[in-house]
């Protein structure tokens, strides 16, 4: 699936910040992932950066009326994808 439009929790804005993700970073992450498996009722998208981490992506995919998907969290963690 092709995401155009993200909706962002607080959870995942206060993350967004502090964990400095970029909204590009984001996207790439969600529709070019190196890794996307489900967790429990949500989804987790992974992707290697060129700067040695792994942005990890938890989201909900939403409604066709509303965004295409509903972020919950966001990691940046040292490491490539497994």
């Amino acid at each position: 699936m092709k995401f155009e439009k993200i909706k962002l929790s607080s959870h995942a804005r206060k993350r967004m910040r502090q964990r400095n993700i970029p909204r590009n970073q984001i996207m790439r992450t969600l529709n070019e992932p190196d890794r996307a498996y489900p967790s429990g009722d949500k989804m987790v998208a992974e992707r290697s950066t060129q700067a040695g981490n792994v942005i990890q992506v938890v989201y909900v995919e939403t409604p066709k009326d509303q965004a295409d998907a509903f972020i919950v969290s966001l990691v940046r963690r040292p490491g490539e994808v497994e």
